[in-house]
Order: structure tokens, then C-alpha cells, then sequence
């Protein structure tokens, strides 16, 4: 009874042996699995940085071109002005000058 309890003993210390082994052989896949992760989120945090510089760079430019349509649209109304006094005089001298004729 005392061998047959010492080969059980011995095979159940082997079968946690075995146990011992798959389970560190688990932990560390687990920690590759973190490292990857953890070079994944920062490689994620990195890029959403570059996004945040490229949309407020976009943002600046943006407000740049804004500020130029304004320009340019005040030019465009101050142009129009001058061409409706230009043809306004041209109206006049030409009623000035059918008077004479």
C-alpha cells in the first residue's frame, strides 16, 4: 500500500511539475502579450498626438484662408462700388454730352 501510495505521490508531484511548467509558459506569453499592448497604446497615443498638431495646424490655416475670403470680399465690394460710380458719370456726361448735340 506504501509503494502504491508513494508512485501516486510521485505522479501527482509530476503532474504539478508539468502544471508548473505550462503555467510559467503561460505567464510568459502573457507578458509578451503586455509588452505588445503596451508598445500598441503607445504607438496609438502617438499617432493621435500627430493628429491633434495636424488638426490644429489645419485649424490655423483654416482661419488664414477665412481672413483672406474677408479680404477679398471687401475688395470685390469696393470694386463693385467703383464700377457703379464709373457708370453712373458715364451716364451723366453722356446725358451732359447729348445736350450739346
Amino acid at each position: 500500500k506504501l509503494k502504491e501510495d508513494l508512485g501516486e505521490a510521485k505522479r501527482l508531484c509530476q503532474e504539478l511539475a508539468t502544471q508548473k511548467v505550462d503555467a510559467q509558459q503561460q505567464l510568459d506569453r502573457m507578458d509578451e502579450e503586455k509588452i505588445t499592448t503596451e508598445k500598441q497604446i503607445e504607438e496609438t497615443r502617438r499617432k493621435v498626438e500627430e493628429m491633434r498638431t495636424t488638426i490644429k495646424q489645419l485649424g490655423s490655416e483654416l482661419e488664414g484662408k477665412k481672413e483672406a475670403i474677408k479680404v477679398i470680399s471687401i475688395q470685390i465690394i469696393i470694386t463693385s462700388i467703383q464700377i457703379y460710380i464709373n457708370i453712373f458719370i458715364l451716364f451723366f456726361f453722356s446725358l451732359t454730352c447729348l445736350q450739346f448735340i
